[in-house]
């Protein structure tokens, strides 16, 4: 009781602090970021593990396929939307109806990834949206240098578009500080 108290204390006094210290237009510009409200997320990425013998109930779980089945994945994400800063679509087909992802990954979620990379070289990952499994899939390094890593479809157009879409914003949602 006591701690929170004193916390509040100096919280009070830093925004006392920046307040005095900013001019009124400045002031107006940071209740103009705050008050933005960033849209609920969708299309929500997650890369998880696939389980093939379910043990750990409260860390597995069974989860639905776009194709109608049921897959088991550890709850635990290694990659997550909160890494996944924008996507860039690289076309399949001449006709451009299957994409093949790239994911511009923050500077954690390259270190996930090249862990993954490595780890999972011979492994399936399952790619998971909005809770749903949608396939599974090999990680590829990251080539030097490089910010993308690549996530091999085929993913449908509107599906693909739908996740390119709203990366950026589910990026922004995830990390508000």
């Amino acid at each position: 009781m006591r701690f929170t108290t004193i916390a509040g204390a100096v919280f009070s006094g830093i925004l006392v602090l920046i307040m005095t210290a900013c001019s009124k237009q400045d002031m107006k510009k940071i209740q103009e970021l705050m008050k933005k409200e960033l849209p609920e997320p969708k299309y929500i990425i997650t890369v998880n593990s696939i389980v093939k013998y379910p043990r750990a109930k409260e860390l597995e779980k069974e989860i639905d396929t776009f194709t109608g089945r049921k897959i088991w994945v550890n709850t635990n994400s290694f990659i997550h939307a909160k890494s996944i800063e924008e996507i860039k679509l690289i076309p399949r087909d001449k006709e451009g109806n299957f994409y093949d992802l790239e994911l511009k990954l923050s500077n954690h979620g390259k270190l996930i990834w090249m862990q993954l990379s490595t780890a999972y070289s011979y492994k399936k990952l399952a790619f998971v949206v909005d809770g749903v499994f949608y396939r599974s899939f090999i990680p590829k390094p990251i080539k030097e240098g490089d910010d993308y890593a690549l996530v091999e479809g085929p993913f449908d157009k509107y599906t693909a578009e739908q996740l390119k879409k709203y990366a950026k914003t589910n990026f922004e949602y995830f990390n508000q500080r």
